[in-house]
């Protein structure tokens, strides 16, 4: 963004002489210090800039992809964002933008400063809006006598340096205010707070220098104005920094401490032990652990990198992936994050349906921001596949969703995990994200066992998103240790997610999906 400031800043300067000239005709044949404003400069900037940025052009021009990967998820003109209404997000995002400007609002996040506290504290905000306005003032005003260099105007400049750097934070609403997308506009912010206290101590310094009493101490104004703001603003900053923020915040997670530990963990790991880190499909592989990327680095050039094991829930790939991961093991080490972008990445369970169907457990352990939980695996050349989902059931819930087939294992023992997997599809537009209940039904009609989940697709969409395709779910039902031989039914419930009533399907809200053999 910031080469757009000197093209913003020549252009509002060029048309602001001619609105100049145009108001007052006597500017015209007033004589210049310096020549007519050139192209030349602004063309040698941008030739310039070109070169410079000539590589990272190449890349994205080779890439497009990865130009739009990160703004696709964190932009304003995105519907996640926007939910419709891209006026009224972008005015709130505005708002409260500029709210950390003027004390009222600040960054919660705990990695750049004290949870929301703003980037300019509420005591110098008032020299902040004057600093603003006084250079608005100073550029609109007449020309001075001796008249003004046309390629001088510092005011200006910095009200264009400080409009643009605000695009970054304003156009993206995720966390707003983010101090660290305004960054580029933090040091004209504090220019204007300058020149407003700087306004604030000439006037206060006319107003002493009046009174008699005061005629001998000039200097007075200055340090009485200025001394009480330097102590109260390194009082402030040292309380923040060295008090506050130590004692309230958990930094875990913000500076990346779990990741020192979990990659000493993966480096001294033995290579029968493999370490599996489940990523969210919708984050991308933009969103990797960076920090574990750089700590798994070779030390030395003679030495391989160990790149972190990463398994994205992909329905269709993670068998194959976490197959390829396990090649070679006898022991995996699942890592589950519990305060983390990827804390959901196995919301629809297919990394446990993987695992639980194929290995054994063994055990959690919980650490700051994530578990790990263990399992041993059948051999070093152990496959992992998910079932086919090929008993029909073709089972029609309020000609908006049909359950087209089940996969229900013939046999399971007490104590295990019954595993199921449905397909599903939509068959019209449905306005709530529907839930499904599977429950394990005695001969009798007891329920044994029960679970309850929303439905999701291959990428998190409820039904009220879902698109016109199958979409599979997988399910791993707890047997009881004492659940006695028998012939036991599994059945099938779609029902609202607030009011709970069910969807009926021929008659039924509870619908037969197949049978197990419990031995």
């Amino acid at each position: 963004m910031l080469p757009l400031v000197p093209l913003l800043y020549w252009l509002l300067h060029w048309l602001i002489e001619k609105i100049r000239q145009h108001l007052s005709p006597s500017e015209k044949f007033r004589p210049k210090i310096n020549p007519p404003f050139s192209p030349l400069l602004p063309t040698t900037y941008y030739l310039l800039l070109l070169l410079f940025l000539s590589p990272l052009l190449l890349y994205f021009t080779l890439n497009p992809a990865d130009f739009v990967a990160r703004s696709t998820t964190v932009s304003i003109f995105s519907p996640a964002w926007n939910k419709g209404d891209l006026w009224g997000t972008l005015w709130q995002t505005l708002t409260v933008t500029l709210g950390t400007f003027l004390g009222l609002a600040g960054d919660p996040n705990p990695l750049v400063n004290l949870p929301s506290q703003p980037a300019v504290p509420l005591f110098l905000a008032p020299f902040f809006c004057l600093g603003l306005l006084l250079s608005v003032y100073r550029i609109f005003t007449p020309a001075s006598s001796p008249p003004r260099l046309l390629a001088s105007s510092p005011h200006l400049f910095l009200l264009c340096w400080w409009a643009v750097m605000l695009l970054p934070a304003v156009l993206a609403p995720e966390g707003a205010p983010h101090h660290l997308r305004l960054l580029g506009a933090i040091v004209p912010t504090y220019a204007f707070v300058a020149i407003g206290l700087s306004a604030a101590i000439k006037f206060l310094s006319k107003v002493i220098s009046s009174t008699s009493h005061f005629k001998s101490y000039t200097p007075t104004p200055y340090s009485l104005l200025l001394t009480p703001f330097f102590l109260l603003l390194a009082f402030q900053t040292y309380t923040h920094y060295f008090i506050r923020w130590p004692a309230s915040v958990d930094f875990t997670l913000p500076f990346d401490l779990y990741a020192v530990r979990l990659a000493g963990d993966i480096a001294q790991a033995p290579p029968s032990t493999g370490y599996i880190l489940p990523m969210d499909l919708r984050a991308g592989e933009e969103a990797r652990h960076y920090t574990l990327d750089y700590l798994l680095w070779p030390t030395s050039p003679s030495n391989l990198p160990t790149f972190p094991p990463y398994l994205p829930v992909d329905e269709h790939t993670a068998a194959a992936r976490l197959t390829e991961l396990a090649q070679g093991k006898d022991l995996l080490r699942v890592v589950r994050w519990t305060a983390d972008k990827h804390q959901e990445a196995d919301a629809k369970e297919i990394v446990t349906f993987l695992l639980e169907t194929t290995a054994q457990f063994q055990g959690r352990e919980s650490f700051p921001v994530y578990d790990i939980e263990t399992y041993t695996i059948p051999n070093r050349q152990t496959v992992f596949t998910l079932p086919a989902i090929d008993q029909p059931v073709g089972a029609v819930f309020a000609n908006l969703l049909r359950l087209d087939a089940a996969f229900v294992p013939a046999t399971a023992a007490p104590g295990t995990m019954l595993p199921v997997a449905l397909s599903l599809t939509p068959l019209a537009p449905m306005e709530a994200d529907y839930k499904a209940s599977l429950r394990l039904t005695d001969p009798t009609g007891t329920r044994i066992v029960q679970k309850d989940r929303v439905l999701l697709h291959n990428f998190h969409q409820g039904t009220s998103l879902w698109p016109p395709e199958p979409v599979n779910e997988y399910y791993l039902l707890p047997l009881p240790p004492e659940l006695p031989p028998g012939a036991y039914t599994l059945t099938v419930v779609i029902y609202h997610p607030e009011t709970l009533a069910p969807l009926v399907a021929a008659g039924l809200a509870e619908v037969p999906a197949g049978h197990v053999a419990i031995q």
